[in-house]
């Protein structure tokens, strides 16, 4: 796992690392400070051209103009740039996540883009569940 501002996990084969680093390891996109915005695809620069989300643990990165319109997003009134991205409210049902996980409904986020939803909200619908918190949805 990158212990940069993205989180995010990946194999070790893929990033041309043998053996899990013993001390902190970065990603080419933290170590440089560009991230792909999660919505359109276009990378940028941290802070400047693409911001992460505020949640704790969230790691994706988004440029302002991408999330405009989009009701799920939750802004900071106090601070324009901070915002909890869309990946945190059911595209569903509207809910947010219950604290505790759910065994029998669990929430997913899609691995390609903002849309998260409980599994039974998603039911019905074209998504293909990867993991109990992960899947790819029909806009991806």
């Amino acid at each position: 796992m990158c212990d940069g501002v993205c989180k995010r996990s990946f194999h070790t084969k893929c990033v041309g690392v043998e053996q899990p680093p013993a001390k902190d390891w970065l990603c080419d996109d933290c170590n440089f400070g560009n991230m792909l915005c999660l919505i359109c695809g276009e990378a940028g620069v941290v802070n400047e051209d693409v911001h992460k989300c505020k949640k704790p643990q969230c790691g994706r990165f988004y440029h302002q103009g991408c999330l405009q319109g989009d009701e799920r997003v939750k802004w900071f009134k106090s601070q324009q740039d901070k915002f909890y991205c869309a990946q945190h409210v059911c595209a569903g049902c509207g809910e947010k996540p219950g604290i505790k996980p759910d065994k029998e409904n669990f929430y997913l986020t899609c691995l390609k883009c903002p849309t998260a939803s409980h599994l039974l909200c998603a039911l019905g619908k074209r998504v293909k569940v990867l993991t109990h918190r992960s899947m790819f949805c029909e806009v991806s």
